[in-house]
């Protein structure tokens, strides 16, 4: 059982995850059948991963932390482009090569066909996103029927759908916040980004090869957008102004395929895609720790023509997985890693109280303290934590102690 501590004196000490300048995840390869990955999902927590190929097969699913995988045959047998979750895994989007999208309520256990085409259509998507609770959906086309494509809104889990304000275009990439109030779009040549769920639309004035990744920090704050040509940019202001990142070792020479990032937009994760490996032109998965200031490859991250990548939310889990080997046969292995944890248990002095947050996790785990390090005896605190799920944060507000006291997270 993992807890996190915290030690509080009459004048509270303040606890913060210590930033690195490189990292190295512990990668397992997943016993599957060598697959045409092409898009991955996580949940908050990392319990609940999800996985497709453009294979003709059912979605891979976990809720066991990637232990353990199985395919449900209730669901679609497709050539799948992209699938997606809620914060708890229960709610999943996946979307097929033909316009089709099919949806689970139960952690994949069963699956209904929807969306604007229920019938299917001959587009092909560029984006989708989910909100936190999964009654939010956007996808956006690339293309449909051969014109430029258009982009779907939904506010109750994919009932219903609606055009928001923005003309045709060739959307290529795109995200959503958890609450679905902060949207972001790409097209080959533009940046579209919405703060009122799709109401009115700004664009940025930046240039791109393409947008190859776009992603968001849960209260869509903090945002970052990578290029076809490996070009790297952040906001820290829901995209009002961008930063151009240049501090990335080793320099990144092929095109970037996905992006992803943490719920608190802190750590990022980026995956590299040449489509043939060559001398000099290297495959690769690159990190971030401080919200994409500074980028390294991580060299212990298998050799692979990588497609499929998602970071959970809590940032401690990544499923990757690749298009091919260096065999190059088509299909390839898929891979789930750990980053080293940060401190789930965050303190901060507010007036005259101590506001005590930690990110969502799936147990629900329970705030203890005890008196002092002699003490034995852990307590609950009586006060109940308030959830925001444009941030997946808990928070509860005490009065600072007037000696020593312990806090820790505890599984209940």
């Amino acid at each position: 059982m993992k807890r996190a501590f915290a030690h509080v004196l009459a004048v509270p000490l303040i606890f913060a995850p210590t930033i690195q300048p490189a990292i190295s995840a512990v990668w397992n390869q997943v016993n599957l059948p060598s697959q045409y990955w092409q898009s991955a999902t996580v949940s908050a927590d990392g319990s609940h991963m999800y996985a497709v190929s453009g294979d003709f097969a059912y979605p891979w699913l976990s809720t066991d932390y990637g232990n353990t995988w199985r395919q449900n045959t209730n669901g679609a047998q497709d050539n799948w482009y992209a699938i997606i979750c809620s914060s708890d895994g229960s709610q999943i989007m996946a979307v097929n090569n033909g316009g089709n999208m099919f949806f689970s309520g139960n952690d994949g256990i069963n699956w209904t066909q929807g969306g604007p085409f229920p019938d299917g259509n001959a587009s092909q998507w560029g984006a989708i996103g989910c909100s936190a609770d999964g009654s939010k959906y956007l996808a956006a086309e690339v293309v449909d029927h051969g014109n430029p494509g258009l982009v779907y809104l939904s506010s109750d889990s994919g009932s219903n759908w609606t055009n928001p304000n923005l003309a045709s275009n060739n959307w290529v990439n795109g995200t959503m916040s958890a609450d679905g109030s902060t949207l972001v779009l790409g097209t080959q040549n533009s940046l579209y980004i919405s703060t009122d769920g799709g109401t009115s639309w700004n664009t940025t004035n930046l240039t791109s090869q393409g947008w190859a990744g776009i992603t968001a920090s849960a209260d869509g704050t903090r945002l970052a957008a990578v290029d076809g040509g490996a070009n790297i940019f952040t906001s820290t202001n829901k995209g009002v102004s961008w930063v151009h990142q240049l501090n990335i070792s080793p320099a990144i020479t092929t095109p970037p395929s996905r992006l992803a990032a943490s719920a608190n937009g802190t750590r990022l994760a980026l995956s590299v895609y040449p489509g043939v490996i060559v001398s000099g032109n290297p495959p690769g998965i690159y990190f971030s720790l401080d919200s994409g200031n500074t980028w390294t490859k991580d060299f212990n991250a298998p050799s692979q023509i990588w497609r499929a990548l998602t970071i959970s939310g809590d940032g401690w889990h990544v499923v990757a997985g690749a298009h091919d080997t260096t065999m190059l046969n088509g299909q390839g292995p898929l891979y789930i890693a750990q980053l080293p944890r940060i401190l789930p248990l965050n303190i901060a002095i507010s007036g005259t109280n101590l506001a005590f947050s930690w990110l969502y996790q799936s147990n629900n785990p329970v705030l203890q303290q005890k008196p002092g390090l002699t003490a034995t005896n852990w307590t609950a605190v009586t006060n109940s934590p308030t959830f925001d799920p444009a941030t997946l944060i808990n928070q509860v507000i005490l009065p600072r102690p007037a000696g020593s006291t312990f806090y820790r997270l505890a599984a209940p």
